[in-house]
């Protein structure tokens, strides 16, 4: 069974999987991949600071 922090890590990375996604789609040319990546890498650094996981594709499962 997972533990209160292994479900954040789920919520947390499909959020930075979304914003992403979010961010590619709605920004201009120029811009569109930088943001794009450096908002999922931000938001993985910030899972691992929580949760201790770094996961980047939240279709990955965790190895516990």
């Amino acid at each position: 069974m997972k533990g209160f922090f292994g479900r954040l890590s789920d919520v947390i990375a499909w959020l930075g999987f979304g914003l992403m996604i979010l961010a590619v789609y709605n920004l201009d040319d120029n811009e569109r991949f930088g943001v794009g990546a450096g908002v999922w890498f931000g938001v993985g650094v910030i899972n691992y600071l929580l949760s201790g996981s770094l996961r980047l594709l939240p279709w990955r499962k965790l190895d516990e």
